[in-house]
């Protein structure tokens, strides 16, 4: 477990002179850069420094610590919760929506990010959704319903009519845009198949 990597990684330090970071430290950081990256995406002026935190959460290995990918995958939950319908700069979204697929991972984690998921297709007013962004947004959408089954299927549905919408209105401004043929494919079939579902429900 946890305790036992600490134990090793500090009885290495001993040996070759180098310094592991406690995990409990990196948790802290983690929650800190969280609830700063939040803090500043809500202010225009500091907003770009609190897209240079969330790069820099994007670049944690979680791989090394359960905790630690718990503290992320719950502070982009927080950070969602508070904050998804000012955020509209695309890149932020990207990262935002990296981290969010990471979470799916794992058990432990994968609660948390199915929720933040159905928050940010959910809401009408979350800006999440655009040219530079639908393709990622997709591919997250539909791992999480393969492997969240009970909670996302019906994000799937919930997809494609943001979809559309988003398509309808770039063709009406004169920019054709259309899915890959296989993509249309596998977004038609899951929406269909989310359809059905509701119907028995």
């Amino acid at each position: 477990g946890d305790k036992k990597h600490r134990k090793m990684a500090k009885e290495k330090g001993h040996h070759d002179g180098s310094y592991q970071v406690p995990a409990s430290i990196v948790e802290s950081a983690v929650v800190s850069l969280i609830v700063i990256s939040s803090q500043m995406l809500d202010k225009p002026e500091s907003f770009r420094f609190g897209l240079e935190l969330l790069e820099i959460l994007r670049k944690t290995d979680e791989k090394r610590s359960i905790l630690i990918a718990e503290q992320l995958a719950y502070g982009v939950l927080f950070l969602i919760h508070e904050y998804r319908k000012v955020i509209e700069d695309a890149s932020t979204w990207q990262c935002i929506l990296d981290l969010v697929g990471r979470s799916v991972k794992h058990p432990a984690t994968a609660f948390a990010g199915a929720k933040t998921l159905t928050l940010i297709l959910t809401d009408p007013l979350c800006p999440f959704l655009s040219l530079a962004t639908f393709h990622q947004t997709t591919s997250v959408v539909f791992r999480y319903a393969l492997a969240v089954r009970d909670k996302c299927i019906n994000l799937l549905h919930v997809l494609f009519r943001r979809l559309v919408a988003l398509l309808k209105k770039h063709t009406k401004k004169g920019c054709v845009v259309t899915l890959p043929k296989e993509m249309q494919k596998q977004v038609t079939a899951a929406a269909a198949a989310a359809a059905s579902t509701d119907d028995e429900g």
